[in-house]
């Protein structure tokens, strides 16, 4: 009995303890599993795979296998060099005469340098064809972006030109109210009003019809230049506006916006973006959300 005893005492010793460090540290150990891939991952490595994979394009291959070519020398079966072993050539000899003791005569062949433009003969290369899918790559890439500059470009033209007529379209409007607004006052024609055009139809009182007919000017001018009692004066010159400023027709359509705001605000109290005169400055003040147009649109 005491023999089976030591023997179960044993088995027991030899079985690992549940509570120890060991059991506790494997129990712990979580196989830790890979986060499944995204839509965007997955599409991501499957065009990359499709780029590594992607044959270079055939002005490539054909730059590299002409280079390749080139680079080769001729062997022994060749027909060429065949020849020039019956006339006593061997490998490595050099042919020629040696221009001087730097310039020794040619061992190897002249090189071919192939021509991509349509330059002449002599004119330097301006861009070295592309050698590998790194350069084609490299020149498609400055052709994308050469074409987006130009994209951008043009959009920014056409917005500039959206913006200006827009501008010019207010300064119409602010012109001609500002017009009414003087002539209630009695107000004289100044620089703000609608550019009048000065029609001298009628010359010398002579008929406009005159000038309709095929002729019609030469033979008045004519009359004016031989008819002793035909009086040529200053008169005959076209008028001037009075109050007109040449100045302000020179201006850039926004400086000539806000001068013709600022003078309606200052003078009738009217805001062109309210569409209303208002009573006094302060009722303007208060009642107005400023004089641009940006701060009409929060309203």
């Amino acid at each position: 009995m005491s023999g089976l005893g030591s023997a179960s005492h044993e088995v027991e010793d030899e079985e690992d303890d549940y509570m120890s460090s060991s059991i506790l540290e494997e129990a712990t150990k979580v196989p830790v599993k890979s986060k499944p891939k995204t839509y965007s991952e997955k599409r991501r490595d499957q065009l990359l795979k499709q780029q590594l994979n992607q044959p270079a394009p055939l002005r490539v291959r054909e730059q590299e296998a002409r280079n390749q070519g080139l680079n080769k020398t001729i062997d022994e079966s060749n027909k060429g060099f065949q020849m020039l072993a019956k006339l006593g050539y061997t490998k490595g000899m050099s042919l020629g005469v040696a221009d001087s003791l730097l310039q020794p005569a040619r061992t190897d062949p002249i090189p071919i340098v192939l021509k991509n433009d349509r330059l002449g003969i002599g004119a330097p290369t301006a861009k070295r064809p592309a050698s590998s899918l790194e350069d084609a790559d490299n020149e498609e890439g400055d052709n994308q972006k050469t074409q987006s500059k130009t994209r951008d470009e043009f959009r920014t033209l056409k917005n500039q030109e959206f913006i200006n007529r827009h501008i010019s379209s207010l300064v119409k409007r602010a012109r001609l109210s500002c017009e009414q607004l003087d002539a209630k006052l009695g107000k004289l024609r100044n620089k703000f009003w609608v550019k009048e055009k000065v029609k001298n139809d009628d010359i010398d009182g002579r008929n406009p019809q005159e000038f309709d007919s095929i002729g019609g000017v030469k033979e008045v001018y004519s009359r004016v230049a031989y008819e002793p009692d035909v009086a040529t004066s200053d008169d005959d010159e076209p008028e001037e506006v009075e109050g007109v400023d040449e100045d302000f027709d020179g201006l850039e359509p926004s400086q000539q916006l806000e001068q013709i705001i600022e003078y309606l605000r200052a003078t009738h109290f009217y805001c062109i973006f309210c569409g209303d005169v208002f009573a006094n400055q302060d009722d303007l003040a208060q009642n107005c959300p400023g004089p641009s147009e940006a701060e009409h649109e929060d309203m």
